[in-house]
């Protein structure tokens, strides 16, 4: 416990700066009375972070060992590589705006502008009042402008980012070296790993 107190202290006057020199103490225990006497090890993020390495490092193996890649593939698999992240995170986007962003808010805009055109149908308003509706049309006409602009733009960039996709999969197709091979397929991208 006294250990705990003196790395909690050493850590508040800023003698201990790094992660490993704090151990994960974040704060004074709760309870000074109970002393800790077992650590648990974080066997699942190990496991995953050795798991993710081993994977890595047997695809770079079989890239330079077993399929001796040339740089050309190797660029047009990094190119279909962030192409697809890219293409990806686009997709997210435009999700996200469809799903709680600004289609919702345009969906209540278009709403409240036909019920305001809809009162400046009515006979008999007020001019002060039809001035009023007018401009509040006029304002909700500028907003729904600009959240049609956001959505055309985010359909754009996410059709953009496919159209690259399918050019650098079409580029890593084309390589001369698969070619002779028959067109074999790449064995470790076409499948999604961890």
């Amino acid at each position: 416990m006294a250990l705990q107190h003196e790395f909690y202290h050493r850590k508040a006057r800023g003698e201990l700066k790094e992660p490993k020199d704090i151990k994960g103490i974040v704060s004074l225990p709760v309870f000074d009375f109970v002393e800790p006497s077992h650590y648990i090890f974080p066997l699942l993020h190990f496991e995953i972070g050795a798991v993710n390495n081993l994977l890595d490092n047997f695809r770079a193996f079989v890239e330079d060992v077993i399929e001796v890649v040339s740089d050309e593939e190797k660029t047009a698999r990094n190119r279909v590589i962030i192409a697809d992240v890219s293409h990806t995170k686009a997709k997210q986007l435009i999700d996200q705006w469809n799903s709680d962003g600004g289609s919702i808010e345009l969906r209540a805009y278009r709403v409240e502008k036909a019920q305001v055109t809809a009162m400046l149908r009515h006979q008999g308003l007020p001019r002060d009042e039809i001035q009023s509706l007018k401009v509040q049309k006029d304002e909700l006409d500028a907003t729904i402008e600009v959240l049609n602009a956001q959505q055309k733009l985010l359909e754009k960039d996410v059709s953009a980012k496919r159209a690259v996709l399918s050019e650098a999969k079409k580029a890593l197709k084309k390589n001369p070296i698969r070619e002779e091979e028959g067109g074999l397929s790449c064995c470790c991208y076409d499948r999604k790993f961890i």
